[in-house]
């Protein structure tokens, strides 16, 4: 006799469920989670950052939820529309279905339906609280007189009635179809890749054109420890990798709204001329750290943080970032005017000051300073490197360039191309370990494998068939019982016993680190095929460890589960990226 695992019985009390058994709705303010069995699990409102109205998922007993569930024995079934970000549960039992429609309106008009609160407009009697009685008082048939209040209120308050709601569903559904095609992605894993389209446009906070981490916080990289943080932040470091995802797909729009609020920031620098790390979605430098200590944790993992204490730490690997970003934008976005050259060029300009300073590593860690040089471009700060000696190079390098391709004065030209040879020589002598044949974590550490360094040439400070690469590359790729980071197809961003990065505990693989690796592989792949063919197998093996709706966390465990915060936009992005790269590598080669 069978028994269906997704048997769930009616009863008063409800454990946690799996973080990747969710799905995600937003209206580009805010987002919820929505679990496999229907339940409202995480929901801040009005905004990304706002306090949560229900977070069960942080705390089965006091954490709070809405759901709408069946009173007999049902199984589940979960899914997206059709190229839309509108959500369906189906309950299912011999006696018959239900289906549950959960979806965040994302046209101004009814923005208060879910994570918006309406005004306090003041109404005749008739139109505030419309009732049976009151239509009989009027003679007139209820309907009509709940029509009739309607028109009475201001178009941002309507009456919620059964015609409103379908409208605003099929409104809000044509807005997702219409919005995923003006995709011009015509590679391989398409569904995938409009998937993770469609979960990223979820991230952004239209007002001001930010891009979240991920929309929830205190979700633990591994369950029961202590690496639970808050991401509902922006992070100068996922800039250019987001705007790459974008705009290969040709979502201009978000990708100039993306450029317009990182300007900003570049216009806002500290008086040192530096740049935070992260900013929050109203481009804010405070975002205090605090932890909720009445919620238990998810399956007890504490502390439940939230904020980000990270906020104001040196990690100059951001520098790189950002320039590749802007690099980016000005070659396929708007073009960049002169007081932001200036301003761009004041910042090359601040690290040359600082490259040889000590820094934190690019994840929220607490650490001691020293000069961890992998650049670990990318997303969140959840990688562990630090001063970024390689993507400081590349920085000045990008400073470069985009100088000479928009014929841009640069009064200090001589001494950016002093400093990136300096790093470019530092690196090569400091951070590779000869006897090892590959480079290290840091300066200081060269021992120590770090798998962002799978960057390298995706930022072109090296090419794919460096045999100091490749050694490096290949030396990830083992098991960690030979040495390696990889374990099932998967990578570890670096072994926790050997690298101290003062938080302490364990946490599962990473996805980014997994998807830059195969992005690497891919490129390598150009002069070494079977490398190419490991990449696409890797690729599509992780595609496995998607959830049910192709959604992705921040890590996987060893046992396949989904670990930290979701959705995760890092993995999302690098997801875009690898798979628009090995489409290119397959056309390349016809493959």
């Amino acid at each position: 006799m069978s028994v269906d695992m997704n048997l769930h019985e009616p009863k008063g009390e409800r454990g946690y469920i799996p973080i990747s058994d969710h799905g995600l709705i937003g209206n580009l303010r805010t987002a919820a989670l929505v679990s496999i069995d229907g339940s409202i699990e995480s929901y801040c409102v009005p905004n990304f950052d706002s306090p949560s109205i229900f977070a069960r998922i942080l705390d089965k007993d006091k954490g709070g939820h809405f759901s709408i569930t069946p009173t007999i024995p049902f199984t589940t079934k979960q899914s997206y529309l059709p190229s839309s970000n509108v959500l369906q549960t189906k309950f299912l039992n011999e006696r018959g279905v239900a289906t549950v429609t959960d979806n965040q309106v994302a046209t101004q008009r009814a923005l208060f339906l879910l994570g918006w609160t309406p005004p306090n407009h003041k109404y005749p009697d008739a139109a505030a609280r419309p009732s049976e009685a009151r239509a009989q008082e009027l003679g007139v048939p209820f309907d009509k007189l709940v029509l009739g209040a309607s028109t009475l209120r201001a178009p941002d308050d309507p009456l919620l009635t059964r015609k409103l709601v379908q409208e605003l569903l099929e409104t809000t559904n044509q807005y997702w179809n219409a919005w995923i095609r003006r995709s011009t992605y015509q590679g391989s894993w398409k569904e995938a890749v409009h998937r993770s389209a469609l979960a990223l446009k979820l991230l952004i906070y239209e007002p001001t054109g930010a891009v979240v981490a991920s929309p929830t916080f205190s979700l633990p990289e591994y369950i029961g420890g202590t690496r639970n943080w808050d991401y509902r932040a922006s992070w100068i470091r996922d800039s250019s990798f987001t705007l790459y995802a974008l705009i290969r797909l040709g979502f201009t729009y978000e990708a100039n709204a993306y450029m317009d609020f990182i300007f900003e920031r570049i216009k806002d620098r500290n008086p040192d001329g530096s740049l935070n790390i992260m900013y929050t979605i109203h481009g804010e430098k405070i975002f205090p750290e605090e932890e909720l200590t009445h919620l238990d944790g998810h399956q007890g993992s504490r502390p439940v943080r939230i904020g980000n204490g990270a906020i104001d730490h040196i990690q100059l690997d951001i520098y790189g970032e950002l320039m590749d970003c802007i690099y980016l934008g000005q070659k396929f976005g708007k073009p960049l005017g002169y007081d932001t050259w200036v301003s761009v060029r004041e910042l090359v300009d601040y690290v040359l000051k600082v490259y040889n300073d000590p820094d934190l590593y690019v994840y929220q860690l607490h650490l001691v300073p020293g000069m961890y040089w992998t650049k670990n471009l990318l997303y969140f700060t959840f990688i562990n490197l630090g001063g970024a000696r390689e993507q400081e190079a590349f920085h000045v390098f990008q400073g470069l360039r985009l100088a000479d391709k928009r014929s841009l004065p640069c009064p200090r030209r001589n001494q950016w191309l002093e400093a990136r040879d300096d790093l470019y020589e530092q690196i090569m002598h400091k951070a590779w370990n000869a006897e090892k044949g590959f480079f290290g974590q840091s300066y200081e550490d060269k021992h120590v494998l770090d798998s962002s360094l799978m960057i390298m040439p995706l930022v072109f400070f090296s090419t794919p068939a460096d045999p100091r690469f490749l050694g490096t590359l290949k030396q990830i790729l083992k098991t960690p019982d030979r040495g390696g980071l990889t374990s099932n197809g998967l990578v570890y961003r670096y072994d926790v016993t050997k690298s101290d990065d003062g938080v302490g505990g364990e946490e599962g693989t990473f996805c980014l680190c997994t998807l830059w690796c195969i992005e690497a592989l891919a490129r390598a792949g150009e002069y070494e095929k079977p490398m190419l063919a490991k990449a696409i197998a890797m690729f599509e093996d992780f595609l496995q460890y998607t959830n049910h709706l192709g959604l992705c966390t921040e890590e996987i465990s060893e046992a396949g589960d989904g670990l930290g915060n979701a959705v995760q936009g890092f993995t999302h992005v690098t997801l875009i990226s690898a798979a628009y790269n090995l489409s290119r590598m397959q056309k390349k080669f016809r493959i």
